[in-house]
């Protein structure tokens, strides 16, 4: 009985970095056998049509140059990109035309420089975070720069970064899976939910790391409340208008100088410490008016002071039913 699942609990798996990778090799390996394309090439399809192995194969057979054209791959093992020196070359970035010069060219022919090809992946990697959809630096040219290119060109650093780029790429696109949001944690959580249950159930989840994070919003477990409601409720928790409302309940206004002014306790006879002001608490009518009716206001039923309580009482209410 205690190893019964519960209605409200759901499968799930936890991955780590080996295994995602692992798996990432052998699906690679698959398609390449079948398409008999390059390792490189293959992993480019298949992030292109984000990791869905058999939806790549059955486009692929149908037509494979509009595929590779749409996923901006050249599947031509003959024109695997290598650093070469050619005569008479000039950069088209940075106009060099030494006769020393190295230069390379993925298999749509753009021929740039070495130093201005690193320049071009290292900001693309290292400032602007992208790794899966990097294209040739030629304007126009919608070809994809594989990983064996990047290998080529850029530094060891780099390609780490670029590797863990990509990595997360391949959960990000996996409507299955989700990294766990603790802090430092490098494990990823596999839940096959679909996302029409999540209006009846909450898929709690625990990573290795024992944190506990609901898989459908990937927020801290908030179980038994659903999804949307949880939504709804912190968006209210972060939302300025609450603030808003605690002011508008908690405080009122000088007449005045319009300094804002809280009432801890006392009489009604308010002295604004800012511009010296008097005015009663309960009407906010010139002190000067009131007498010697310290705790009683003498022109509570006027026009002015009911719209001032109503505004007031309005906003009391909201205030309490937010902090219950």
């Amino acid at each position: 009985e205690k190893d019964k699942k519960r209605e409200y609990e759901v499968d799930f798996k936890v991955h780590t970095i080996s295994d995602i990778l692992a798996f990432q090799t052998k699906e690679v390996s698959h398609v390449a056998g079948i398409l008999g394309a390059a390792p490189q090439h293959a992993a480019s399809l298949l992030r292109y049509f984000e990791w869905n192995k058999e939806k790549l194969i059955e486009r692929y057979m149908d037509n494979p140059e509009k595929v590779a054209e749409s996923a901006g791959v050249i599947i031509d093992s003959a024109k695997l990109p290598r650093f070469q020196i050619v005569s008479g070359f000039e950069c088209d970035i940075c106009c060099l035309d030494d006769e020393k010069l190295e230069s390379l060219a993925l298999s749509c022919g753009h021929r740039f420089c070495r130093p201005c090809y690193e320049h071009y992946l290292v900001q693309k990697i290292k400032a602007e975070g992208e790794s899966r959809r990097i294209q040739c630096p030629a304007s126009g040219c919608n070809l994809i720069v594989d990983q064996k290119t990047v290998e080529l060109v850029v530094d060891k650093v780099i390609f780490e970064k670029y590797g863990k780029l990509l990595l997360r790429t391949f959960v990000d696109d996996n409507p299955h899976m989700k990294w766990c949001p603790a802090p430092n944690c490098e494990y990823a959580v596999e839940c096959h939910v679909p996302s029409t249950a999540l209006r009846n159930i909450v898929p709690t989840v625990v990573c290795a790391c024992s944190h506990r994070f609901c898989f459908g919003c990937g927020v801290t477990d908030h179980q038994p409340c659903v999804c949307w409601l949880a939504k709804l409720w912190l968006k209210k928790c972060a939302d300025d208008s609450e603030t808003a409302n605690w002011i508008s309940a908690n405080t009122k206004e000088c007449t005045k100088c319009n300094s804002t002014i809280e009432k801890n306790g006392g009489c009604n006879h308010m002295v604004c410490r800012k511009c010296k002001y008097e005015f009663c608490w309960v009407c906010q009518g010139p002190w000067s008016e009131h007498g010697t009716a310290w705790y009683n206001c003498n022109r509570f039923d006027e026009k002015s002071g009911l719209d001032a309580r109503d505004a007031q009482a309005k906003s009391r209410a909201a205030l309490e039913r937010y902090l219950h």
